[in-house]
Order: C-alpha cells, then structure tokens, then sequence
C-alpha cells in the first residue's frame, strides 16, 4: 500500500477489517484521507454504499471449488461440509452485488497477469501512475518476493499470517493454485460442491466472462 499511496501523491490508509469495523470507517472517513479497505465479511450498510456509488467496489472471485480446496488445506481440523458452507456463505456478497458498478477481477488472472489486472484497477478507479510504480505493484504481488516476506513473517507471528504491507494472506501465496479442486478433491467431494454450490459456480463462470465495466472509466 506503500507503494501505491506514493504513486497517488495524497493520503492513504489501509487495512483488512470484517464487520462493523468497515461501518464505521466508512461513516467516518475522512474527505482529505483515501481508504482502501479488504474485507470478506461486508453488512447490509455497506453493500447499499457500494450500490449507491458512494463506495467503489473490487471483488476478487475465484472458482468456489478452488477455494473449498483451499481450506481443507489450510483448516485442517474444518471438516469438509463446513467448508463448503463457509464458501458459499463467501459468495453472498458477490452476489448480492451482481448487477451492480463492481469491478470484478478473476483470481486466475491475478495469477497470470498481474500487471494487466493492476492497469485495469487503477483505469476503473481513474488512478495515473507511472510504468515503474505499477512494476513495483506486481512485484509486490509476485510469487517469490511474497513468499520470503510471509517466511520473516512466520518467524515472529502466529498462524494465519498477514503481510502487513501488502495485506496478503500466508495462503493467497501458498494456496494461489487454479485447478487444485479437480487435482485434489475425491469424486464424492466434487460431485457434493458441484451440487450445493451450483449457483456460486455458474456466477462466477458469468462474472469470469464479462467485460470490466466501462461507464466507470470516463
């Protein structure tokens, strides 16, 4: 975030909050300061922010099954039917959100383009920043770099870790696979996701599909 408040030229904080936090942090905001909030857990409040455009809003959407897969890696005492409801339970505000100016980002595409993905968020916020800033950016974002910050990390912290300048995830690194549900998961597992999380699957396929949206960036 560092990097990006530089490139910006003017105030901002950032923080990955869940709840009533990201409430009140919207209520008070202050007009001078930009905030750029992760959350996975938004409420009602926050969702009509967004809808009504006093809020922008990026969501990151990765296969459903990806991410139950995920979790059984990451939870090993979670047990797999909660971690496909958790999952779904994930998808709510996405969803929710669905029809609304979301800039939504495939997670596959992070992976593979993190310098396209990055022009696009800075072109739906009609954030300018220069060549060099945006390779510090996807630097940031890369594979081995965040790998050496999350092992310091791991050394002085406790499981769950969070990289608190870039406010990654020790399993966004290390968890970041596409495919791993079909690889890892039994049959019986994928026939159960395919079944009780059909509509997160067939929403993100939609979303995976459509183009960013372009009113947002005159």
């Amino acid at each position: 975030m560092g990097v990006l408040s530089d490139a910006l030229e003017f105030p901002l904080a950032a923080g990955y909050v869940e709840g009533e936090e990201v409430d009140e942090i919207i209520q008070g905001r202050d007009g001078d300061c930009v905030w750029v909030i992760k959350s996975h857990l938004v409420s009602a409040y926050v969702l009509r922010q967004v809808r009504y455009g006093h809020v922008m809003g990026i969501c990151t959407l990765r296969d459903p099954r990806d991410c139950v897969a995920s979790r059984l890696l990451f939870k090993p005492d979670e047990s797999f039917c909660d971690a496909v409801s958790i999952v779904k339970g994930s998808y709510l505000c996405p969803m929710r959100l669905g029809d609304s100016s979301v800039l939504f980002i495939d997670y596959g595409a992070i992976m593979g383009d993190p310098m396209g993905v990055i022009q696009q968020i800075m072109k739906y916020l009609g954030v300018n920043a220069s060549y060099e800033y945006k390779g510090q950016i996807a630097s940031a974002m890369a594979g081995e770099l965040s790998m050496e910050r999350m092992k310091e990390i791991s050394d002085v912290q406790e499981p769950d870790n969070i990289d608190p300048l870039y406010q990654l995830h020790e399993n966004h690194i290390n968890g970041g696979v596409e495919g791993r549900a079909l690889r890892e998961m039994t049959e019986t597992q994928l026939t159960y996701c395919n079944r009780k999380l059909r509509e997160e699957i067939d929403f993100f396929h939609v979303k995976q599909s459509q183009p960013a949206p372009s009113a947002l960036y005159a």
